[in-house]
C-alpha cells in the first residue's frame, strides 16, 4: 500500500494545487481501493511492535489526509456486496 500511495500521490494532490486533473485525481484515489483492503485483510495494524504500528498508522493517516484533500469522506457508507 505504501508504494502505491507514493506513486499515486502527486496525481491525486494535483488538482488541489493547479484546480485541473480531477478525474485523473479520482481515479487514482480509487484505484487505492483493492490495495487498502488488501492490508486490511492480511496486515494486523495494530501490532503489539510499536514501532511498526506506529508506521502503519501514519501510513493510514497520510492516505485520509490526501483523500480528503479532494473531497469530505466522512458520510461515506459502504454497502455490502
Amino acid at each position: 500500500l505504501a508504494a502505491e500511495f507514493d506513486a499515486r500521490r502527486a496525481a491525486i494532490l494535483k488538482p488541489v494545487e493547479t484546480g485541473h486533473g480531477w478525474l485523473e485525481a479520482y481515479e487514482a484515489a480509487a484505484g487505492l481501493g483493492p490495495f487498502v483492503a488488501k492490508m486490511f485483510d492480511e496486515v494486523l495494524i495494530m501490532t503489539d511492535d510499536a514501532n511498526l504500528k506506529r508506521h502503519r498508522l501514519i501510513l493510514m493517516k497520510r492516505l485520509t489526509n490526501a483523500v480528503r484533500r479532494l473531497a469530505d469522506i466522512s458520510e461515506i457508507v459502504a454497502t455490502e456486496s
